[in-house]
């Protein structure tokens, strides 16, 4: 059971699925022509590469006990970071003139791990399952209604990281809810999706 859990937990991580949403928003749903290998490179390399590549990092000097930060007090630099890395891809997409989509998707993820950060000085929040409501919720703004399966991804992320003993049922309900919520406000109000 453990072992499935884990897998589900990389499966779902943040930053994978963020990458595969972002593939989905440029090449099929907005089918994007001009620049969406450009556009795909600025999301992979401040959603991705630098984020992952700065865990990594961090975990092989010691600064954080395990790939997850696992504990509290060791995920405040890395979501300072990951607040950093999301704000120079906004600032990228919004000068080359992505669509409000693309630029909305990335503001959300910098003002979410914003949230975190603050969330976190007190609490352990579930940044997977805000990772995976987040784009759900981006997915639905943008006419993707697939409850049931956008609702088993939710149960699977949730029950794995509860059965990983990384979170208890508050942490990701919470995690669930927040990433859905704000992403959808943020989308609707300040980038009219």
């Amino acid at each position: 059971m453990i072992s499935l859990a884990k897998g589900f937990s990389l499966l779902l991580h943040p930053m994978l699925l963020s990458f595969f949403v972002y593939i989905y928003f440029i090449f099929f749903h907005l089918n994007i022509k001009s620049n969406p290998w450009v556009l795909t490179s600025i999301s992979f390399l401040f959603l991705n590469l630098l984020p992952i590549a700065t865990v990594i990092y961090l975990k092989y000097t010691g600064k954080i006990s395990d790939l997850d930060a696992s504990n509290r007090e060791q995920r405040m630099f890395p979501l300072i970071l990951g607040v950093i890395y999301a704000a120079l891809g906004f600032s990228s997409l919004f000068t080359l003139d992505a669509p409000p989509l693309i630029q909305g998707l990335m503001f959300c993820f910098m003002t979410n791990t914003l949230f975190t950060l603050m969330v976190t000085r007190y609490w352990k929040i579930s940044i997977h399952a805000m990772g995976v409501t987040g784009p759900m919720a981006a997915l639905w703004i943008s006419g993707i209604h697939a409850p049931v399966i956008m609702g088993l991804f939710v149960i699977i992320i949730s029950i794995s990281r509860i059965i990983l003993k990384a979170h208890t049922i508050a942490q990701v309900t919470v995690g669930s809810i927040a990433g859905f919520v704000l992403t959808y406000l943020q989308l609707r109000f300040i980038f009219s999706i």
